[in-house]
């Protein structure tokens, strides 16, 4: 019974820890958004509609288990750091 308990308290650590990873990941993204005064685009605005559609739709969490796709510009400038110099 003790080994239950352990790890039921374990699990939630690791819950809790990866929640305060995702929630530091997030004011990062939007500092830096915000330090870049928008060059950055992190999608936090489009996850956020995102889950909010989902959830007047009643599809639950699954919006938040997906990256942001990235804007066409975004996609430019990865492509430009590809190319042979």
């Amino acid at each position: 019974m003790e080994d239950v308990v352990t790890a039921q308290v374990m699990a939630s650590q690791a819950r809790s820890q990866y929640n305060e990873f995702l929630y530091r990941q997030i004011l990062t993204l939007a500092d830096l958004e915000r330090i870049t005064a928008g060059g950055f685009c992190a999608g936090l605005a489009e996850l956020v509609e995102r889950v909010q559609k989902n959830k007047e739709d009643g599809s639950g969490d699954r919006a938040t288990e997906e990256a942001p796709q990235p804007r066409k510009s975004d996609k430019d400038n990865e492509d430009s750091d590809k190319s042979p110099k």
